[in-house]
């Protein structure tokens, strides 16, 4: 019974280690670049320095790029799988 409360405490505090992780980092980045410009910017390029040692670009983080490959190859996986099992229509075979 220890061996499984200590496994779902490990899982919890990698968890929450994780979200924390995220907030700090979301917190940052949105400190220098604005909300806005990150869901409504058409260009990614994320080149910029992040330490004072590094040389990089203003760097650009418009989220409508990614959003578009996202379902773009959602389109062009879900064309293979109907490719893949034969059917012309869009629709896949039932399991």
């Amino acid at each position: 019974m220890g061996v499984l409360i200590a496994a779902s405490s490990v899982a919890v505090l990698t968890t929450v280690g994780i979200i924390l992780s995220l907030v700090v980092e979301s917190f940052q980045f949105f400190q220098m670049i604005p909300f806005t410009d990150f869901v409504f910017g058409i260009h990614w390029s994320p080149q910029i320095a992040i330490r004072e040692d590094q040389v990089g670009a203003s760097g650009a983080f418009g989220a409508i790029p990614l959003l578009g490959d996202l379902f773009d190859l959602g389109f062009k996986a879900n064309r293979a799988e109907c490719f893949r099992s034969g059917r012309s229509d869009g629709r896949r075979l039932s399991r």
